[in-house]
């Protein structure tokens, strides 16, 4: 029997911005890619590491054209131009995220606004579907927001606010990908929601762990039976984390901060060495706008939530 290579780390930088209300969040993949190890010896006589440098592989994917302006409109033809834009980085990440898979990679996925999960998850969902249709991936999603809106239910119409949707099958007009089964998909954190989207999630028995659940039972708790529930008959599963699930007083440089969100302190721990688990097969972590942060601080948080998944 031929041994299973070891696999490698495999970093994807997705500079969009498209999706999202504030276009910033295009600026945040290369600001942390470029970034310097603040918690490492960086003294005169050893070489700073930049967050690039802790993989074997990288690539930055971007679109066509870039933002103009932070506060670009979602109507009329400005809007298509966000939708089209958003769909061509979706598809270039889609390509990218399978050729990691596909040659033994573990895809650590930096964005960007939110909508980029249509492209990253479309492909592991493929992916795993092909390896083994009988083992459907699990998907955990912490963020503040639930990101299930339809164009019809969306009052903003932004893109960022519909991958899980679309990633289960509705508001989009074709999707030809496999679809994410809702009892495979757990959110944790949630706080900020329109009626619209979680009328869709609660009528699909989709498990939702609220901030006030976080806030009750604890983080570590929580985290450990979601990771069950989505793992559960040994099945593969993924993160995505959108750092605005984190309290703005920590994670102040996103464009859709909402107050009394989760704190470093009880998050990290449950992350440290989550990169050894094998069931994980990808990790999303987006919506970092640099142009909003404060003093480096959701850019160290980045770093500190980076250094505790490899552990």
């Amino acid at each position: 029997m031929t041994p299973t290579p070891s696999r490698k780390n495999c970093l994807i930088g997705v500079a969009s911005g498209w999706g999202a209300t504030n276009t910033g969040t295009y600026l945040g993949p290369k600001k942390i890619m470029t970034s310097h190890d603040p918690f490492k010896d960086n003294s005169i006589n050893s070489t700073p590491r930049s967050f690039v440098d802790y993989f074997d592989n990288s690539l930055f994917i971007e679109s066509e054209i870039t933002p103009t302006q932070d506060l670009f409109p979602l109507k009329g033809a400005d809007l298509e131009i966000r939708n089209t834009q958003c769909a061509r980085v979706s598809q270039e990440l889609y390509k990218s995220v399978s050729n990691a898979l596909e040659t033994h990679n573990f895809p650590f996925i930096l964005g960007g606004d939110q909508s980029i999960s249509l492209g990253t998850w479309s492909s592991v969902l493929d992916y795993t579907h092909k390896k083994d249709e009988s083992k459907p991936l699990g998907l955990i999603w912490i963020d503040a927001h639930l990101d299930a809106h339809t164009p019809q239910t969306s009052p903003s119409k932004a893109p960022h606010g519909m991958p899980a949707a679309a990633l289960m099958g509705y508001g989009v007009i074709k999707n030809n990908h496999t679809p994410l089964q809702p009892d495979r998909l757990v959110y944790i954190a949630s706080r900020s929601y329109e009626e619209g989207e979680h009328d869709l999630l609660k009528s699909l028995g989709v498990k939702i762990y609220y901030q006030t659940d976080v806030d009750k039972r604890g983080f570590t708790e929580i985290f450990k039976e979601a990771k069950a529930y989505v793992s559960r008959d040994d099945c593969p599963f993924g993160i995505t984390l959108d750092i605005d699930a984190f309290d703005p007083s920590e994670a102040p440089g996103t464009g859709a901060s909402a107050s009394q969100g989760l704190k470093s302190e009880e998050v990290l721990p449950s992350l440290t060495g989550i990169f050894d688990d094998k069931k994980l097969i990808a990790f999303e972590l987006v919506e970092f706008n640099p142009k909003l942060d404060y003093e480096d601080k959701t850019l160290k948080l980045i770093w500190k939530i980076f250094h505790r998944l490899k552990n």
